[in-house]
């Protein structure tokens, strides 16, 4: 009795012994080959409301509505791309990928749901609602598309690569991205409120953006000249950082057009005025 007790404890020690190691490796490769039941979950469209389609002022409401949902997820991938390269946290750059796949879902059914009405039968009032709701949802999508295929995938090469950015030009880069963030937050409300006060404060924030690029720029090929060893690495991403939250706020900022041109704040371009002399 004994001599098989000892027989199987040893036997057990054996395969300790043997899989122990693998263990790990193997947990990893589950972990990879099994869906994330913990990551976020895809939601569809939660105000879209089919039966306000015979009311378009409601039906309106509900796709206003639906399209500031967009927004906020549009602001969380800013926040998590932000964040991503402050902590060269892969997982919060990796996060943007199906954040930006649920922008794409919601800004489809908000198109196909305002395809739905009847435009021959709107109002003026109710048209500049119907087409303001549109625009803006689209540029949410291009907004989303920006950080997706771009931010979040030079954060990636930057976390990938081990590279640093210099201490100025962190600080640089955060400083464009946290106004980017408030400005999506001042767009939201353009958007829900139609007020030319915000929008003209939107509309002024262009040059608020454009200055802190040019300044970035300027400091950033002072410290190339330099041959900061952080800014000879990091050129490339640095400067297509600061293109492309350029770009981004040029498609929030435009929310605030037509509420500044119906409102007569809008400033005629150069060119329009040599043009009608």
């Amino acid at each position: 009795m004994q001599l098989a007790v000892s027989a199987h404890l040893a036997f057990n020690i054996v395969l300790a012994v043997i899989f122990l190691p693998l263990i790990v490796p193997v947990t990893r490769l589950i972990a990879r080959l099994t869906p994330d039941k913990s990551g976020p979950v895809a939601e569809g469209p939660r105000h879209l409301d089919e039966a306000a389609l015979s009311d378009p002022p409601a039906a309106l409401a509900a796709a206003a509505r639906e399209t500031l949902r967009v927004g906020d997820i549009v602001g969380s991938m800013l926040e998590n791309t932000l964040n991503g390269l402050r902590r060269n946290d892969e997982s919060l750059c990796q996060s943007v990928y199906a954040l930006d796949d649920q922008v794409d879902r919601l800004e489809n059914a908000i198109k196909l749901y305002l395809a739905q009405l009847d435009q021959s039968g709107l109002d003026g009032p109710t048209k500049q609602k119907f087409t303001a709701t549109l625009d803006y949802a689209i540029n949410l999508e291009h907004v989303g598309d920006i950080i997706e295929r771009s931010l979040s995938r030079m954060a990636m090469k930057k976390i990938e690569s081990n590279l640093r950015f210099s201490t100025e030009g962190s600080g640089e880069i955060e400083e464009m991205f946290l106004e980017t963030i408030d400005n999506l937050q001042l767009a939201q409300g353009v958007f829900l409120s139609q007020d030319p006060t915000l929008a003209r404060r939107l509309m002024e924030s262009k040059l608020v953006i454009r200055g802190l690029e040019r300044s970035s720029t300027r400091s950033h090929m002072s410290r190339l000249k330099d041959k900061h060893p952080d800014t000879l690495q990091t050129s490339a991403l640095h400067l297509d950082l600061l293109r492309d939250l350029k770009r981004i706020n040029a498609h929030l900022i435009s929310v605030a057009n037509p509420i500044l041109e119906e409102a007569g704040l809008l400033r005629e371009s150069r060119l329009r005025k040599e043009q009608a002399r």
